[in-house]
């Protein structure tokens, strides 16, 4: 009970992903990747795509353009997401994808187990035929 108050307090409810608003920006700084990571473990995904390493992130616009946001200090480029019906998609690949799961994923100890072991195998793409 303690737990679920505490979380409803700091703005998180059922539906997270439709009615968050500025969560991210009450993470304190040493924290951001972890809390980066636990929203792409929870509405994102790791993949290939044409053989490609791909991570994408559904949200409301508050959230994506957040991560985006997170995601240029990494790659050093703005990324546009894209409108998916009520919620905005964002996605990254090639070497850009490669890059943002170091940086949530290597030396973690908390994640999601199949979303850690598909960064861990990105680590593994060879990189010299990879754009961007």
């Amino acid at each position: 009970k303690i737990l679920c108050r505490k979380i409803v307090e700091i703005g998180i409810h059922p539906n997270k992903s439709l009615t968050s608003k500025s969560i991210h920006n009450k993470i304190p700084p040493q924290f951001v990747r972890d809390y980066w990571r636990g929203v792409v473990d929870g509405d994102g995904c790791l993949c290939y795509v044409n053989k490609y390493p791909t991570i994408s992130l559904i949200g409301d616009t508050d959230v994506i353009e957040s991560f985006v946001d997170f995601c240029s200090g990494i790659i050093g480029k703005y990324h546009k997401p894209s409108l998916r019906g009520r919620v905005l998609e964002v996605s990254y690949s090639h070497k850009q994808a490669i890059n943002i799961s170091r940086v949530l994923y290597y030396g973690s100890h908390i994640y999601l187990d199949r979303k850690y072991d598909i960064a861990m195998q990105f680590s593994h793409v060879d990189t010299t035929r990879l754009e961007g």
